[in-house]
């Protein structure tokens, strides 16, 4: 998946996974952002915040997920935009 956002790119891969994703934002917007991972039943799993200037790379571990698909949510102070996750 690659998206404009926060005008920049992001990029969540390989999506479907078993193991792990890479979330990965590049030429963004100087700002402090949140990433949460939430089950479909709307159960937070997984988050943490961080200051991003410019770019952001990040392995995030799924392996001791269940399988089942899950939305990860990127926000900083402007915008916000959901992606889903499929782990296999």
């Amino acid at each position: 998946i690659i998206k404009t956002a926060f005008d920049g790119k992001l990029s969540v891969y390989p999506n479907p996974t078993k193991t792990q994703i890479t979330i990965d934002l590049s030429n963004t917007t100087s700002d402090e952002y949140a990433f949460t991972i939430s089950n479909v039943l709307g159960a937070e799993v997984c988050s943490y915040q961080v200051f991003v200037n410019g770019t952001f790379k990040k392995n995030v571990d799924l392996s001791s997920f269940p399988k089942g698909v899950y939305l990860l949510n990127i926000s900083n102070s402007n915008s916000s935009v959901t992606e889903r996750i499929v782990v296999e």
